[in-house]
């Protein structure tokens, strides 16, 4: 599940911090807000491509991350024993 979302010179977004509750999150706003800017992020971290136009204006680069949480024991499955974090 993803816990938080973290996101720095993406598009238009020059820095935000989404934390996520347990349960459904609803991401409503009006247009030009920014809600399809979170949904690139995730697909960025669930592996798109991305292009130059992601860099939001005056940066070098845009940074995206995430805290998910994970069932017991997924990364012992995964071969990643003894790890905290990805």
């Amino acid at each position: 599940m993803l816990r938080r979302l973290r996101i720095e010179t993406l598009v238009l977004i020059r820095e935000a911090d989404l934390e996520l509750g347990p349960g459904l999150n609803a991401i409503t706003g009006e247009t030009g807000a920014g809600k399809t800017i979170l949904a690139q992020a995730i697909g960025l971290l669930l592996g798109a491509k991305a292009d130059a136009s992601f860099v939001g204006p005056g940066a070098d680069e845009a940074y995206v991350e995430a805290e998910l949480d994970l069932p017991p024991g997924l990364l012992d499955e995964e071969g990643l024993e003894g790890l905290a974090e990805l």
